[in-house]
């Protein structure tokens, strides 16, 4: 059984991408930016928010609790550009199951096959190393 604690994407690697941890240190004004994209954000949770730095940190602090909730940026390896995030929650240990949400932000990255590349790997993850059995 997976220790609640221990509920964190190290640093995982696909043909193209690698994912991780989103820290508050990967907020660019390129992030921000895409953020007031009404858009890009019509059908996610995050259109009804204000998003400035201050509110991004907070969300990315919020966003990293263990067993909880999880966000899990997206970067390019070759170029070690972040394009987009997933974000874990709903986890439910009686029932080995957690729900996810995933948006590619970058628009120059879109159409690429990113997405599925990196759900493709999201669900090694869930399934392999957390032993979980619904994603």
């Amino acid at each position: 059984m997976v220790e609640i604690s221990t509920i964190s994407m190290q640093q995982v690697f696909t043909e193209r991408l690698y994912l991780r941890e989103f820290r508050e240190g990967d907020i660019t004004n390129a992030y921000l930016t895409a953020l007031q994209d009404p858009e890009l954000l019509k059908l996610t949770e995050a259109r009804h928010t204000k998003w400035t730095r201050d509110a991004a940190i907070q969300y990315v602090r919020d966003s990293n609790v263990p067993g909880v909730m999880e966000l899990i940026g997206i970067f390019l390896k070759d170029a070690n550009l972040h394009i987009g995030s997933i974000r874990l929650s709903g986890f439910s240990f009686i029932h080995k199951r957690v729900e996810f949400g995933i948006l590619v932000w970058n628009r120059s990255a879109w159409g690429k096959g990113y997405a599925t590349e990196a759900i493709i790997r999201l669900e090694q993850y869930v399934f392999d190393e957390l032993k979980f059995h619904k994603l």
